[in-house]
């Protein structure tokens, strides 16, 4: 299962001893340059970002591309959006707008215009750029470890304690659906497109009770263990960064910085 996969190599990876803090400040950073920057600036950012994590912290390619392209599937859905546009033909049968012709219905026209593919390819960096920072702390950084960060950073208890919670309770979810699934094929189900589909339909429906089920289990272990409403956090224990990382790190956002104020003044958009 991929949640695993990716939770295993969290503690697994190579930058797994290294500061916690400097990891998510680091992408933090690089994200918000990320979001706040122009194509050729997010461009570097998510091809070095990229370079760390597949490099440095010696992630598994295939993974972290299955993990991106998953992520893009997201903004695939809102390409229609994006692309294209309508416009009523004009008496002669061309678009009002100029444009790259898709398709015409009765009065209608479907198009594509040079000013949305430019702003298109623009959000791509964005999306792009800005979900290579999060995998960077994706794939580096236990979710523990997230959180003793957004402790450490007086983040709301009811937004740590919350994010613990769901956490857990995906992996309930995911482990619930994979015996559900396991016991349906061992009985013949989950057998030709129509079984499947009415397979899939019965787990869905029995899914939900099922998880609760454990999920009260667990809260009744933790009522057990003296709960008291509020989930405590292992202490935060402070971990270095080799000077090597860190002198690259500040070198690197200073001048994509500089890159970004650069181009900002010479006009470019």
């Amino acid at each position: 299962m991929m949640l695993k996969r990716i939770d295993t190599i969290s503690y697994a990876n190579a930058f797994r001893g290294i500061s916690p803090v400097w990891k998510c400040g680091f992408a933090g950073c690089l994200f918000i340059l990320s979001y706040a920057g122009v194509p050729p600036v997010q461009a570097a950012v998510f091809g070095w970002m990229t370079l760390w994590t597949l490099l440095y912290a010696r992630v598994p390619g295939k993974l972290y591309w299955l993990v991106y392209g998953g992520s893009l599937l997201f903004f695939a859905a809102s390409l229609p959006a994006l692309l294209l546009e309508f416009g009523k033909n004009a008496g002669t049968g061309v678009p009002l707008s100029s444009g790259w012709i898709i398709g015409t219905a009765g009065p209608w026209t479907v198009y594509v215009t040079g000013e949305s593919l430019s702003r298109t390819a623009g959000l791509f960096m964005r999306v792009s750029a800005c979900l290579a920072c999060l995998q960077f702390v994706l794939f580096t950084t236990p979710l523990l470890e997230i959180l003793q960060v957004m402790k450490k950073i007086r983040m709301p208890q009811i937004v740590i304690e919350l994010t613990l919670i769901m956490y857990r309770f995906i992996f309930l979810l995911a482990d619930t659906a994979h015996a559900m699934r396991t016991a349906q094929r061992c009985r013949g189900g989950q057998n030709r497109f129509a079984g499947g589909l009415r397979d899939t339909a019965l787990l869905i429906v029995h899914l939900f009770g099922r998880t609760m089920q454990r999920y009260r289990g667990l809260t009744y272990g933790l009522t057990s263990r003296g709960f008291t409403e509020r989930i405590e956090l292992a202490p935060y224990e402070a971990a270095p960064v080799p000077p090597r990382y860190k002198a690259e790190g500040v070198t690197g956002i200073f001048m994509l910085t500089a890159a970004q104020i650069w181009l900002k003044w010479r006009g470019f958009a």
